[in-house]
């Protein structure tokens, strides 16, 4: 398969939702991880709010691990969830830590995970590629 080349910011859409974010392509940062305010977890569903450029808008998706990630601040456990994403015209399913990035400038950090074998990073470049997916691109 032939690899796509992303600069060091580019846009995201999250599926099922559609929700388009700018993100920050981040090859220090194993996982990607979304802006998630009031996170809120039971019987093992997280459920948050978007920020209000996003609409506050309310998702709830299930967990499928705890990982602890090391900050500038220390050591943060953080809920995982798995997320479809369309990044460039590549639509894929990857681990996505949710943390309140209301402090970023980018609500979305896309990780190594995220794009291995999938993408090149040139970080000569920025916005690289539009979220042009459709449903026959999932991989």
């Amino acid at each position: 398969p032939v690899k796509g080349t992303l600069g060091v910011v580019g846009d995201v859409r999250l599926g099922p939702w559609g929700i388009g974010f700018p993100a920050r392509i981040d090859t220090g940062a194993d996982l990607s991880s979304l802006d998630a305010r009031d996170i809120v977890v039971r019987n093992n569903i997280a459920a948050f709010k978007l920020g209000k450029r996003w609409g506050s808008r309310r998702l709830q998706i299930p967990i499928v691990d705890w990982r602890h990630i090391q900050t500038s601040m220390g050591v943060e456990k953080r809920p995982v969830v798995e997320l479809s994403i369309c990044l460039g015209s590549k639509l894929f399913r990857t681990p996505v830590t949710l943390k309140d990035r209301s402090e970023m400038i980018y609500p979305f950090l896309v990780g190594r995970s995220a794009l291995n074998g999938l993408f090149l990073v040139d970080s000569s470049r920025a916005n690289t590629a539009q979220p042009v997916c459709s449903a026959a691109s999932q991989s």
